[in-house]
């Protein structure tokens, strides 16, 4: 069965050259460019010989659904991307990834799902708010990775965004994670594989290593290595103390604070209406 690697590659230029470094990141591990797919708005930035879904404005908007919820467009985009390439094992990738080696296949036989990892330090009380609004018991796996067989995309991505939806509006001010809840509940009974030992998730330190990517050449990015990104990780950590940086973080957080309370709104004017 045929594997493809998809990546969302949409927005300002830092996100795509967070998304490039992650392309060539898998590239240099092995990965061939006719295995990548993306899902961008920057066509002339990624056609090294990979496959593109446009990431047009009225589809982004769809996807997000009516909370503009960012993370609920994975799930779209993972079922659209199987619809559309059918019979293809496909691992998703966020962007702020590095690979240095080549994430695990999940194979044919029986029911897998390639994660990022385990997330075993979720607030406890965030997870059993999770487990009761949908029914469904399941631990929380970090969904910066995953990787599933042709034959389980479309039902998985069927009851994620169920969950996805659901718990979207019964808790708005608690709906960072329900995307990933909702790929963790639909995999519940699955054999879970790792990618944990294959890349590097940097979604804690992202803000950071963006500054310091800007300062790359986009030939550059192509050229970074395992050892050279560790080095970058380790600039980020020191950058999170400077004044400065600190400003745009608090200007950052400001932001989304804004955009939780419309969320807020929107999701209990719908719950009036809804069978949730």
């Amino acid at each position: 069965m045929k594997r493809r690697f998809l990546l969302q590659a949409y927005g300002d230029d830092s996100f795509h050259r967070m998304a490039y470094l992650s392309a060539f990141s898998l590239l240099n591990a092995g990965v061939p460019a006719e295995s990548l797919i993306f899902f961008t708005d920057a066509k002339d930035k990624f056609s090294f010989g990979c496959q593109q879904i446009e990431a047009t404005r009225h589809c982004i908007r769809a996807w997000q659904g009516d909370l503009f919820f960012p993370h609920r467009l994975k799930i779209k985009l993972l079922q659209a991307t199987a619809e559309r390439f059918p019979d293809t094992e496909i691992t998703y990738i966020d962007a702020d990834t590095f690979a240095s080696a080549v994430p695990p296949s999940v194979g044919e036989q029986g029911k897998r799902v390639l994660f990022d990892r385990k997330d075993t330090a979720f607030p406890p009380d965030w997870l059993e708010l999770y487990r009761k609004g949908c029914g469904i018991q399941s631990e929380m796996w970090i969904a910066g990775v995953i990787g599933l067989a042709a034959k389980d995309i479309l039902a998985v991505c069927e009851v994620a965004l169920e969950v996805c939806d659901r718990l979207s509006l019964l808790y708005p001010k608690k709906i960072e994670y329900v995307e990933q809840y909702g790929f963790s509940a639909a995999c519940a009974s699955f054999e879970k594989l790792s990618a944990d030992h294959s890349l590097i998730h940097y979604w804690n330190r992202s803000r950071e290593v963006e500054k310091i990517l800007s300062k790359f050449s986009y030939t550059e990015l192509e050229k970074i290595t395992p050892k050279r990104f560790e080095e970058i990780c380790i600039e980020a950590d020191a950058l999170r103390h400077s004044i400065f940086h600190q400003l745009r973080l608090r200007i950052k957080r400001l932001q989304r604070s804004f955009y939780k309370r419309k969320r807020e709104m929107i999701a209990k004017k719908k719950r009036r209406t809804s069978r949730y």
